[in-house]
């Protein structure tokens, strides 16, 4: 029998962003972070206490979810 070790590492810790630094990678302001997360509309968030935090992944992944439009044909 085998476990998995599902302990994150430091890496997964380095991949990790607060809202002033979400907010001013897309241009967006605290209050609308804000209200993405209390409308489950934004990137998904990590809370531990009173912090939030976001994975870089969770918000690529996120944002490209909302690419619209279409890739030129060839």
């Amino acid at each position: 029998m085998s476990t998995i070790d599902s302990s994150p590492s430091a890496a997964d810790y380095s991949q990790l962003i607060d809202e002033k630094r979400l907010c001013a990678d897309l241009g967006i302001s605290s209050v609308t972070a804000t209200k993405w997360r209390a409308r489950a509309e934004g990137p998904r968030f990590i809370k531990v206490g009173r912090l939030i935090r976001y994975r870089r992944s969770d918000v690529e992944a996120w944002l490209a979810s909302r690419t619209v439009g279409r890739v030129p044909s060839r």
